[in-house]
């Protein structure tokens, strides 16, 4: 029998259902003396495509076994809602994290931001702060269209869902957003959207003009300053 490392490779899912799914792995893989060490791709393929690996045989065994335990007494996985809190103004909740979030995790900052004097937070707490709804429309409108003015980019190159094409793309996207999901980059403001936009137009330039070897060019390509 071939003898060698095997490595886990999951995404998307209840976060329950991956644990369980790891634990089953690690505990199986114990049976096979064929199978020197667990490697688990962080992040899933992009960990795979960026060779960013975690050597899961190095931990505690006795650890698959607490994730293995995450289910209900029928017998079925324990899910849970998590809240990320990216940015709080009071600061009082920044960057915390809350396992089935209510009121009362959020209460202080609700009782901060009806204390605050006017002029405390965004500078002042009345509607003349906030952007008409025409320039927001229209922003949205501009949004849609850099959107599919960098779609209909790789689209033009004919880049598809072959291993290496999507390689690519992840590749691109990366260098030029900062992020390899379609679904976050969405989420990008204007002007953010329009800088990633430029730099898409300067990567696939160099990628019309590459005969070899692409993926390492685009790679270790340095954005011109102007970009």
């Amino acid at each position: 029998m071939i003898q060698g490392n095997a490595l886990i490779i999951q995404s998307g899912g209840p976060t329950a259902v991956i644990n369980q799914s790891l634990a089953g792995i690690m505990q199986a893989a114990q049976s096979y003396p064929e199978i020197s060490r667990v490697f688990g791709a962080y992040h899933g393929l992009h960990g795979l495509l960026y060779e960013n690996l975690l050597d899961l045989s190095s931990e505690d065994d006795n650890i698959w076994m607490e994730v293995a335990q995450e289910m209900s007494e029928d017998n079925k996985p324990i899910i849970w809602r998590e809240a990320l809190i990216m940015k709080d103004r009071s600061g009082l909740i920044d960057g915390k994290t809350f396992k089935n979030p209510t009121f009362k995790e959020f209460e202080p900052v609700v009782s901060f931001l009806m204390s605050a004097e006017k002029g405390v937070v965004s500078k002042a707490t009345d509607t003349t702060n906030l952007a008409p709804k025409e320039d927001y429309d229209e922003k949205r409108k501009q949004k849609e269209i850099y959107l599919d003015k960098i779609i209909s980019e790789f689209e033009k190159r004919q880049l598809g869902t072959s291993k290496e094409d999507k390689q690519l793309k992840v590749v691109m996207l990366e260098k030029c957003f900062g992020s390899v999901s379609w679904e976050d980059i969405k989420t990008f403001k204007l002007e953010r959207l329009m800088e990633g936009y430029n730099k898409v137009l300067e990567i696939l330039s160099l990628y019309d003009t590459t005969e070899t070897d692409k993926l390492k060019a685009i790679k270790e390509h340095q954005f011109s300053l102007f970009v």
